[in-house]
């Protein structure tokens, strides 16, 4: 990435620097102001998704008292803690994509206010790391997906051979 990184540097030194336009900053501020919306509600999500994980052992413990002997619940008691694992992992993952697209905005916001150089390479900054965390996040879901593919395709193929 940062053999990338020289190349654009070296060739953006030639052509004499970009052109901003009103038109520009415009759409710079119209974007800042709908990504801190959004990071906003990720924030919001996040709060939201961890209040629920405090009240997910409760429930689990107040409904298995109540179910008695019940194969399922014993089955939701041995999975509780990896949900609860599995949950802090991606509200921490989603913490920081939301950290870095807040970021974006108040940097991009400050940048046009205050024609500020290093706010607004700071603010290209985060939406870059925003946008890498967010793709590491995707590709580690399709390999869960590809292995929960793959261990489906294998059961299948046991349960056959069993028949």
């Amino acid at each position: 990435m940062s053999i990338l990184d020289e190349n654009i540097s070296r060739s953006s030194d030639l052509d004499g620097g970009l052109k901003v336009t009103g038109e520009m900053k415009r759409n710079w501020f119209t974007t800042s102001k709908w990504a801190m919306f959004f990071a906003i509600l990720g924030f919001i999500q996040i709060g939201l998704s961890v209040l629920m994980l405090g009240s997910f052992g409760s429930t689990l413990q107040m409904m298995s008292a109540l179910s008695g002997e019940n194969t399922m619940m014993a089955f939701f008691s041995m999975i509780a803690p990896y949900v609860t694992a599995l949950t802090i992992i991606t509200s921490a993952v989603f913490f920081f994509i939301h950290f870095y697209h807040y970021r974006f905005a108040s940097f991009i916001q400050r940048s046009i206010n205050f024609t500020d150089q290093t706010a607004f390479e700071k603010a290209w900054m985060n939406l870059r790391n925003n946008v890498r965390l967010f793709g590491i996040m995707i590709c580690v879901m399709l390999g869960f997906y590809l292995l929960g593919f793959l261990a489906f395709v294998f059961m299948g193929g046991v349960a056959a051979m069993g028949m």
